[in-house]
């Protein structure tokens, strides 16, 4: 018999001798009579432990009857000390074990001190500790385990970034020969058990565990080498807590780790190194992801720490089937000094390079720039699906400019002399900016601004003329302009600086033009509102059927500012607004699908941009987002949001924002504030809705999708568990494609 029908048998001989002995039920059944079909058939075995499926024997309360007897059985039957059942890993980002232990004979072998659910697993003669309601074992990963072993790593300074109990840690310090490894993990138990297992295998002297969060311990060791201080021999003299520099980083985190890439980055000595990426990735979409991966990690480098690698995926590993048409994979990227640089040596990864990516200028910003994997996978495909996705990208392309045969060139050299310039690269956090004055160099302005346009990054440009209103348009000057003071004007009136579009915390009030500067101005105690908050926002002169062009609606004020010209074709053109914002006030988040051109003629702002690929942590109704307070935001109503990547600038006198299409906004008045922004078209204008009259309607096609998707979700309703998600599943696997 195998060792399931066993089991079957010892347990039902138990139930059995139960049932002749128990009382039957109201209707005349067994209160056992079940609990047969309830027994696993499958189990993982790790060390003297037997771990159930999250399903098995699920009537807790029936099979607590017979507990006493049957599980003492079962663990004689699987030749096991402990026994415990699966659930799923605890939501509180430590990768905790949340497996409940059912029975246990006594104290584990040889570690009395250790608690009941401890358990030694041998895989590869190398001892693997822990406690197994604690601490996770993905036996699934165990060819990864045994390939890091494979490694020639002899001599070698390993980063783990998210280490575990010593998963990859431990093969490469027994097997591979690693010299150190600094370990990092951060839930207490698994640190615990790490410990544990260094010293059993003994090689706890040639690595520095790191508890606690990564983003919090990796950044003060390895702070000299990110800035290029120097490249020291393996990181490992006397101040080893800060002269880390690797030869090698994991990254052995699900679904993904690309949260830490910038970390992993930062870890690798100057002239490069090797990284192991995991992640989970779509079947058929592996290729793309590995590109990705090592295109982004290249732009990091530069945008980090100002070195040009040249980044070459060296060999991708198919771990598992995470679940359907989902795979665990492992990228190995191959980091090298640019042959441009003259400097450093090849990294091997212990393989030849099997393919190479398409990689971007090293000037390229990072930042919090839109991954290339966001914009890559809805144009790939494959086989004869690769010509009809090239007809649609070039149906979607933007129009081209009238005078662009004259202007190629300029455009081109304007171009390269971004990608050239340190000061385009976003720093941390910061929005890359351009002094347009600097730049040229010979190419026209416009030139300039079609290629910051072209760049889809949001760019602050300076030392533009935008004409004498920059400075002039104080309120003193706006407030007695003839012809304006009287004209009658609507705008947002709110008693809260944060305005909520969501939920609309604020009423309209119609005032003339002079009230409402006065009113935004907000003269301390001379203001006759102190509590409250003003942003007017220009509209056409039929509000519900024209567009606000500022040359109609104050002509006045037109005259004395110079807007910049971001496409050429007139065609491009949508709309222009002049904005006035109270001191303090704050803008809800929203995304218009119009490219932008934000002029800050009078006071400063502060602007918070969040890429498009953040759409699902900024918990979006429409075109705004419900979270009011970007620096402090709920974490019980938006758990998602702090992880929602962002970049910002503040805005001076004279400055132009230049924000693409579908970035999200969020802008803070510092001061009085006077602004006007010009919308213009990304695309043709036949995909974008021919009543929008703000630039924020979402685009014919899209709209049409969502339409499909509200239909689908229809349909999959009528379906029961597990049906619906499986299906759902597959729908969102066909989008991606």
């Amino acid at each position: 018999k195998n060792v399931a029908s066993q089991l079957r048998a010892a347990v039902q001989a138990i139930l059995a001798e139960e049932r002749e002995g128990a009382d039957d039920d109201d209707e005349g059944g067994s209160p056992f009579a079940d609990l047969l079909a309830e027994l696993p058939r499958r189990w993982e075995v790790l060390g003297d432990a037997a771990l159930l499926p999250s399903d098995a024997m699920a009537s807790t309360q029936q099979w607590a009857r017979v507990a006493s007897r049957v599980y003492p059985a079962m663990a004689r039957v699987l030749q096991v000390r402990t026994l415990a059942r699966q659930a799923a890993v605890a939501p509180n980002g430590l990768r905790e074990s949340r497996a409940e232990l059912l029975f246990t004979s006594g104290a584990p072998a040889g570690s009395p001190s250790q608690p009941p659910g401890w358990v030694v697993h041998t895989e590869g003669g190398i001892k693997y500790g822990l406690d197994i309601t604690r601490s996770m074992f993905a036996s699934g990963n165990g060819t990864e385990r045994m390939r890091m072993g494979r490694l020639h790593a002899a001599g070698e300074v390993v980063v783990d970034l998210f280490a575990g109990i010593g998963y990859f840690t431990l093969p490469l310090l027994v097997r591979a020969g690693a010299a150190k490894v600094y370990a990092c993990e951060w839930n207490p138990s698994t640190v615990a058990a790490l410990r544990w297992n260094l010293e059993r295998n003994k090689v706890a002297h040639k690595c520095v565990v790191l508890p606690g969060d990564n983003r919090k311990t990796i950044p003060p060791i390895v702070a000299p080498a990110a800035r290029g201080v120097s490249d020291g021999k393996d990181g490992g003299g006397d101040d080893e807590s800060h002269s880390v520099q690797a030869d090698r980083v994991l990254l052995g985190l699900l679904p993904s780790s690309e949260e830490s890439w910038r970390l992993a980055v930062a870890a690798l000595k100057a002239h490069g190194g090797c990284l192991h990426v995991h992640g989970n990735v779509a079947e058929g979409r592996v290729a793309q992801w590995a590109e990705h991966a090592a295109a982004r990690m290249q732009a990091l480098a530069w945008a980090e720490r100002g070195l040009r690698w040249d980044v070459a995926v060296a060999h991708v590993e198919r771990v598992k089937s995470y679940a359907p048409r989902v795979l665990h994979v492992v990228a190995d990227l191959r980091c090298t000094a640019s042959s441009t640089s003259g400097n450093g040596t090849a990294a091997s990864c212990g393989h030849e390079q099997q393919s190479s990516c398409r990689l971007p200028s090293p000037g390229t910003s990072i930042g919090a720039v839109v991954p290339q994997w966001d914009r890559q996978r809805s144009n790939v495909r494959e086989g004869s699906d690769a010509r009809e996705a090239t007809e649609r990208r070039q149906r979607q392309q933007p129009p081209p400019d009238e005078g662009d045969a004259e202007e190629d060139d300029a455009g081109d050299a304007a171009a390269e002399l971004l990608a050239e310039l340190r000061n385009c690269s976003a720093a941390e956090g910061r929005v890359p900016c351009v002094d347009v004055e600097a730049v040229r160099r010979g190419a026209s302005v416009r030139s300039v601004l079609r290629a910051v346009a072209r760049r889809r990054v949001p760019t602050l440009l300076r030392s533009l003329d935008l004409g004498e209103a920059v400075g002039k348009w104080t309120p003193e000057y706006l407030g007695g302009v003839a012809g304006l003071r009287e004209r009658l004007v609507s705008c947002h009136v709110s008693c809260c600086k944060q305005l909520d579009f969501v939920d609309k915390n604020f009423t309209f009030e119609t005032m003339p033009f002079a009230d409402l500067v006065r009113r935004v101005q907000r003269r301390g105690a001379r203001q006759p509102h102190p509590d409250e908050y003003l942003y007017f926002r220009s509209v056409g002169g039929n509000p519900r059927k024209e567009r606000s062009h500022l040359h109609e609606s104050f002509p006045e004020l037109a005259a004395e500012l110079q807007l910049p010209e971001l496409w050429p074709s007139p065609e491009r053109y949508f709309s222009s607004c002049l904005r006035l914002a109270s001191p303090g006030l704050q803008l809800w988040t929203h995304f218009d699908v119009m490219d932008n051109c934000l002029v800050q003629v009078m006071g400063t702002k502060r602007v918070v941009l969040f890429p498009p690929s953040e759409y699902s942590k900024l918990y979006v109704r429409g075109s705004s987002s419900a979270v009011l307070d970007v620096d402090h935001a709920d974490a019980a109503r938006f758990p998602e949001f702090a992880a929602a990547q962002r970049i910002e600038c503040t805005m001076q006198e004279g400055d132009v924002l230049f924000i693409p299409a579908l970035w999200f906004h969020n802008v803070t008045a510092n001061d009085f504030s006077v602004a006007v922004n010009c919308f213009w078209r990304h695309l043709d204008a036949s995909v974008y809705p021919a009543k929008d009259l703000y630039g924020n309607q979402d685009l014919v096609p899209a709209a049409k999708a969502q339409q499909h998707v509200a239909a689908a979700r229809e349909e999959l309703a009528r379906l029961p568990q597990p049906y619906r998600d499986f299906y759902a599943q597959a729908c969102l696997q066909a989008l991606r494609e």
